[in-house]
């Protein structure tokens, strides 16, 4: 079969070509500049998604020390809370510290008793125990050991 093509087909089916050229290279740049679009759109949330993660591991490190320091602090006050019941039993001895007879003080223990004599005069050294609990007689101090009764709520002894 043969076909005879005139001047003003070719025209026309020239233009067509060059328009559907037109049109293909419109949709290929449209496309590009879609994927363009779409590609930063995907490193923007990549990104986003890089920082999520940064702060989610701040935060789990955050977590990890605040759950460290609770952790020590129950641990402190738990010991501060033995220390309380015990303060609160008080203690089951105390030495009273006499000077000529009279008392001069009270303390938790015997060095400490000896320290306030010292502070007050007394030799820091040398103290000895006397059959008695009396006081040599060239030593005016006298340390005393005393036992502590606690008292019920009510006033009674125990």
């Amino acid at each position: 079969m043969i076909r005879l093509v005139t001047a003003k087909r070719l025209d026309e089916m020239t233009a067509e070509r060059e328009r559907l050229r037109a049109d293909l290279a419109a949709a290929l740049e449209g496309q590009k500049q879609a994927a363009e679009r779409e590609f930063a759109v995907q490193q923007e949330r990549g990104r986003e998604r890089v920082t999520a993660r940064h702060e989610v591991e701040s935060v789990r490190w955050s977590l990890d020390i605040a759950r460290a320091d609770a952790d020590a602090l129950r641990t402190e006050v738990a010991q501060l809370e033995e220390k309380l019941s015990a303060a609160q039993a008080g203690p089951e001895r105390v030495v009273v510290l006499t000077r000529r007879g009279e008392i001069h003080s009270v303390h938790l223990t015997v060095e400490a008793a000896y320290a306030e004599a010292a502070r007050h005069g007394a030799p820091a050294t040398g103290w000895r125990t006397t059959p008695g609990g009396k006081p040599l007689a060239d030593s005016p101090w006298r340390a005393t050991p005393v036992t502590v009764r606690a008292e019920r709520p009510r006033g009674e002894a125990v």
